[in-house]
């Protein structure tokens, strides 16, 4: 049997799958980004290297496959008695209106020249930078911000905000991903996507 055959195997292969999702807050990410501009070009097999590397020495990535990988063994019908599990973020209930000035941060136009809005989800800090500090609401923000701005028809709805008036100021942009952003469709994707993720940010939006 090989190991990914194996039940371990396989609630470690879920595990990783789920952890995933927060890849790109890991510090490594970033990291590996940088490494591949000022290297040459390598081979698949060398980059795929590369990037297990420095996804197995980034303490969020490593928290997140660990705590994901323990909560599947019961799945497969293993335990672990004498396994250690990392730590959580203690459990948060957020308003709404608090989460809000967070998650349109992560849904941000830039103007690069007059005419020119181009709107980056979760890249960045972008406008989070003039929000209080607060790690686990900018992480369930970033996070959501993938899940709701990088899918159809909510992608397309972005573009067409950005770049379907070119008589639009920024602001005019700002308001209308925040009115989209606000609308009760919006809202319940969002939430769920934050929900999702509570296991690894703490944070639960209530009410919605």
């Amino acid at each position: 049997m090989t190991p990914s055959a194996s039940p371990l195997g396989r609630a470690i292969a879920e595990a990783i799958a789920e952890a995933r999702a927060i890849n790109f807050l890991g510090t490594t990410s970033k990291q590996l980004d940088e490494a591949l501009k000022t290297r040459p070009r390598p081979t698949q097999p060398a980059a795929d290297t590369l990037a297990r590397s420095m996804f197995w020495t980034d303490p969020l990535l490593v928290r997140a496959v660990l705590d994901r990988a323990l909560a599947r063994l019961p799945a497969h019908g293993l335990r672990c008695a004498d396994c250690q599990a990392p730590p959580r973020p203690a459990p948060r209930i957020v308003a709404w209106s608090d989460f809000f000035p967070y998650i349109t941060a992560f849904i941000w136009p830039v103007e690069f020249e007059a005419g020119k809005i181009e709107v980056y989800m979760c890249s960045g800090n972008n406008g989070a930078a003039a929000l209080p500090p607060d790690e686990a609401m900018i992480h369930a923000a970033k996070l959501a911000a993938v899940d709701f701005g990088l899918e159809d028809p909510t992608r397309q709805k972005i573009r067409d905000i950005a770049h379907g008036d070119a008589s639009r100021s920024l602001a005019d942009v700002t308001t209308l991903l925040a009115v989209l952003i606000d609308a009760p469709t919006s809202r319940a994707r969002i939430c769920a996507a934050v929900a999702e993720r509570r296991w690894f940010t703490g944070v639960t939006i209530d009410p919605c």
